[in-house]
């Protein structure tokens, strides 16, 4: 899926002095999905009841907050008393992020990751080292469960890398980065060359990668799992890089603020993180929809303390299921992450258009090497091709009269052809609109 914070970047991040702990953490919470529902609301329930405590006495904002809410930790002994507490929007936290820092941490005696989302104004994420430490464990679960071992070789391709560690020098958790803006002949000339058992990109990333693929440019290239991450993943690209790649593929849901929210098992459903975070899935009245519904994802952090998130809307839309996976895990499934507010199209009548049910329209379309939906008016549709040679005005006609069927109102559709589609940080933005909701 498509977030800032991809769970490879936890799982190789790991400072000397942390090792240990995640060693620790790790041990005590790989069992944790496979545990029956009834004590796996015990720990989060404790977890909950600790940050929330937590939260109030050290940190200014969630102390205004529950003061003008009118109520104080003992009021949330529960899952369900969570709705006591207020939304926090990101719009409040940007505003003044320091004043959720809590007492006695700052960027000094933190780990320190910055988002910037679609405002461009950066924020600070502060993440104790305690708490960094608990997802370098949750990342080596879910990485341990695709078939990572700590022998194995990784390739990462992203805009920075993490200095070397000293396990790497023991031939242990080694990483490789390529800089995401390198040439893809070069990029595929790097992965034969190290033939790594993992490779991390982002789908627009491998995509370009196959497109510049040759025959014999992958023979000896033997992975065991490819993850695509922080850009929606659909199911024709998932199947293009397995075949490929002759690998797996997995996803997960995670963001620089919360870190780990979700992750698929092998059987490729998306189980929520529930020893380190509580999901609630709201309308626009706050109020929880049923299972099946889609929600606004409203995210509480049980882990880390320098800088809580209690009720923080990620402005992504989810589905939330109730039915059990084959797999045996006993984590809730997350139906489906169906994109943030501002990937939804808006209608002339006011109704919301999924980017999941855009880019499928899309991308099926013969000659498009690459695309990006942009809405700047409710009426008005601009889609930026770039397009080889297979590309025809008949395709797009089609393509056109595919997305005036799903749209069903009068939306002007005008395809754009470009040779660059700009990039944020290597990332790209599928579809987004410029439409308030």
């Amino acid at each position: 899926m498509r977030k800032d914070l991809y769970i490879h970047s936890v799982l190789t991040g790991t400072e000397e002095d942390l090792m240990f702990q995640t060693v620790y953490d790790f041990a005590k919470i790989v069992r944790n999905p496979w545990k029956p529902p009834e004590e796996l609301r015990r720990i989060q329930e404790k977890m909950m009841r600790n940050i929330v405590h937590f939260a109030y006495y050290n940190t200014r904002f969630y102390k205004e907050k529950f003061k003008k809410a009118g109520i104080t930790p003992s009021d949330i002994k529960a899952v369900e008393d969570m709705e006591k507490i207020p939304v926090t929007t990101k719009d409040e936290v940007r505003k003044n992020p320091k004043s959720l820092f809590a007492a006695g941490y700052n960027e000094n005696n933190c780990i320190v990751q910055q988002t910037t989302g679609s405002t461009g104004k950066i924020l600070p994420v502060l993440h104790d080292k305690e708490a960094f430490s608990y997802f370098n464990a949750m990342g080596f679960r879910t990485f341990r469960d695709w078939g990572y071992r700590p022998w194995d070789k990784m390739i990462l391709i992203r805009h920075d890398e993490n200095e070397k560690i000293l396990l790497e020098y023991l031939g242990l958790l080694r990483r490789y980065y390529i800089p995401i803006f390198t040439p893809e002949e070069k990029q595929i000339k790097i992965i034969k060359e190290i033939n790594p058992d993992v490779l991390c990109a982002y789908p627009s990333t491998i995509k370009a990668i196959m497109s510049a693929l040759k025959e014999g440019d992958l023979n000896g290239v033997t992975l065991k799992f490819i993850n695509l991450n922080s850009e929606i993943l659909t199911e024709k690209v998932r199947n293009q890089t397995r075949e490929t790649f002759n690998c797996d593929v997995y996803d997960e849901y995670s963001t620089y603020e919360v870190v780990c929210i979700a992750q698929e098992c092998p059987l490729h459903n998306f189980h929520i993180d529930s020893d380190s975070v509580i999901i609630n899935f709201l309308d626009l009245s706050d109020e929880e929809v049923s299972c099946g519904e889609s929600g606004r994802i409203v995210v509480t952090s049980l882990v880390n303390k320098a800088m809580p998130f209690i009720r923080y809307d990620l402005d992504d839309i989810g589905v939330l299921s109730d039915r059990q996976c084959e797999c045996g895990r006993t984590f809730p499934l997350l139906q489906l992450v169906e994109g943030r507010k501002d990937d939804f199209l808006v209608m002339p009548s006011g109704a919301l258009v999924s980017p999941r049910k855009i880019v499928p329209l899309v991308e099926i379309t013969p000659g498009i090497e690459e695309f990006q939906v942009v809405q700047e008016k409710k009426d008005a549709v601009k889609i930026y091709v770039i397009k080889n040679e297979s590309y025809s005005l008949e395709e797009e006609e089609k393509m056109i009269n595919r997305l005036s069927g799903l749209f069903k109102e009068d939306v002007v559709i005008e395809p754009e052809y470009v040779n660059e589609i700009k990039r944020k940080k290597g990332k790209l933005r599928i579809v987004y609109s410029k439409v308030r909701q």
